[in-house]
């Protein structure tokens, strides 16, 4: 029972570390079907996406983000949660870069 052996840092910790071993360095888990979001800035939904866009010189608004991702011009979300699409910063961040050099 690690949970008795463990204070609260290690026990996260452990906790974290078998869940990455499972996921990300063996093959038993070979398509995840649940995804733990530790950090909530690390993803954008639709309108974070859009507004990240236009902070950054790009002229985007909700409905345009909606509308290219119907279309495939968006990168796919990483998340879909209840409906929700949400996309992890790095690939906002590279769709930027990729719109910029355009």
């Amino acid at each position: 029972m690690i949970y008795k052996t463990l204070d609260n840092d290690w026990l996260e910790f452990s906790l974290e570390v078998i869940v990455v071993f499972f996921s990300k360095d063996t093959y038993l888990i070979q398509k995840p079907t649940t995804s733990l979001i530790t950090d909530k800035e690390q993803y954008l939904n639709q309108s974070q996406f859009a507004v990240y866009l236009s902070e950054n010189g790009l002229k985007y608004d909700r409905a345009k983000i909606n509308m290219y991702l119907k279309r495939g011009k968006l990168p796919e979300p990483t998340l879909i949660i209840a409906g929700m699409k949400y996309w992890e910063k790095s690939v906002c961040e590279a769709y930027l870069h990729s719109q910029m050099n355009n």
